[in-house]
């Protein structure tokens, strides 16, 4: 089956990437987003302590659900509660109390670009 191939091919590219003692896999994973169309994954703490850091995986058919041309695509997210957890416990957190900065502005269209520099 296509499946059963694709899924020796990815562990094959984990192997030959030397990433295999980070890899485990766990045919339960199951992402709750119906528009996964093949391979998910999720990542956690080496501890395992934490709950999933990201998640993700193929989608060969969002594009086109949106109006796109039809593009095999994969991707993943990642929640920030998570890393700011996991910072905390390994002390690497920034603390910027000292640092003097109260806001930090993004410009999130070009047109606003100068706007944002004479905020900030």
């Amino acid at each position: 089956p296509p499946s059963l191939h694709h899924l020796k091919s990815l562990l094959t590219l984990i192997e030959s990437y030397g990433i295999t003692p980070w890899i485990t896999f766990d045919a339960s994973v199951i992402r709750g987003l119906a528009y996964y169309t093949g391979t998910v994954f999720e990542a956690f703490d080496r501890k395992g302590e934490l709950r999933a850091i990201a998640g993700g995986g193929r989608y060969d058919k969002l594009l086109e659900t949106f109006g796109g041309e039809a593009t095999p695509a994969a991707g993943f997210g990642f929640g920030d509660a998570v890393i700011v957890e996991l910072l905390k416990e390994r002390g690497l957190l920034p603390n910027f109390d000292a640092a003097g900065i109260d806001v930090v502005v993004f410009a999130m269209r070009e047109e606003l670009y100068g706007a944002a520099v004479d905020v900030a």
